[in-house]
């Protein structure tokens, strides 16, 4: 693996990088028949709504993308579905929520004590910095530059508990197109930068 980690400089900023990055959706998932249940998004930018409900076993039973326009109302009718528990993911421009849902003797319960909200990372290139944010963090973030043959020339680990904002020095890399791999809490994350 060649590695320019001599020339990549990671700098622990402010939360100033945080200003303007995140408008976290309204959403909301509640029940209103044995096996049905709605749910609301409300959002203030344009950003596409990706709706999925997975079973126990990870298998997509249902998905669903909608391009928002300010708001995404829809209800589900799990009726043909058997005793179990599934799990509903809603993945926005910014976050991902995931809620519990069980059905026990044909009826649907939704725990919205299980609920889980995950920001997505941010990357945003300004001439020779690039910087990475991520709202509430209790997992460890795996960083990796890849140049165009996909090769890693850069790799960090990071481990935060809270908000994680870094800023990196990427004047030292040459003219050309890279793929930021941001892989946190079991999921992979990409961006594209350009370095002219």
């Amino acid at each position: 693996m060649k590695t320019f980690r001599k020339f990549i400089i990671a700098v622990v900023v402010s939360t100033g990088l945080f200003t303007g990055v995140y408008g976290t959706p309204y959403v909301k998932v509640t029940s209103y028949d044995a096996k049905k249940f709605f749910v609301i998004v409300k959002s203030t930018d344009a950003s596409r709504i990706n709706v999925s409900l997975k079973d126990s076993y990870d298998f997509e039973l249902y998905k669903e993308s909608y391009k928002n326009k300010n708001n995404y109302v829809k209800g589900f009718d799990l009726e043909p579905l058997p005793d179990g528990q599934y799990f509903l993911e809603i993945e926005s421009n910014e976050t991902i929520e995931k809620f519990s849902l069980s059905i026990r003797n044909n009826w649907l319960s939704i725990d919205q004590e299980s609920r889980l909200v995950m920001h997505k990372p941010r990357v945003t290139q300004k001439g020779n910095n690039m910087d990475v944010a991520l709202l509430n963090t209790d997992s460890t973030l795996k960083l990796s530059i890849l140049d165009k043959a996909n090769e890693v020339i850069f790799q960090e680990i990071v481990a935060d508990n809270g908000n994680l904002s870094r800023r990196y020095d990427i004047s030292q890399l040459d003219p050309g197109y890279y793929t930021v791999l941001i892989e946190v809490a079991g999921r992979n994350f990409r961006e594209r930068i350009h370095i002219k």
